[in-house]
């Protein structure tokens, strides 16, 4: 699995673990088709969007997903703008992972 993961997952305050790698985690009320997002900030901080209408679960599914795309996927691509991208292999692969995690863990 992913040490990040392992880190937070172990972690007795996950929010400090994530600050401690530059990654804050926002619960926001997007419209039903926008489940999360992540983008990086000029001052370096990765910043994951989750629409809170999520139920827990897939609030779950969908940050470890996009822990995927900045530990994997943003470092080499510096941004990515993209909609409608559920075909393009990062995102096959951030399912995966989070499909994998999940099962792991026993979420």
């Amino acid at each position: 699995m992913s040490p990040l993961v392992q880190y937070v997952y172990e972690s007795d305050n996950p929010a400090d673990a994530l600050l401690s790698h530059n990654i804050l985690v926002h619960q926001v009320e997007l419209c039903p088709e926008v489940a999360a997002f992540v983008y990086k900030s000029r001052q370096n901080i990765y910043h994951i969007v989750i629409n809170s209408s999520l139920n827990w679960s897939a609030q779950v599914r969908v940050f470890l997903h996009e822990i995927k795309h900045i530990e994997k996927d943003l470092p080499r691509a510096g941004y990515v703008v993209g909609l409608d991208m559920q075909h393009e292999e990062a995102e096959i692969n951030a399912d995966w992972f989070a499909k994998e995690t999940v099962r792991a863990y026993g979420y």
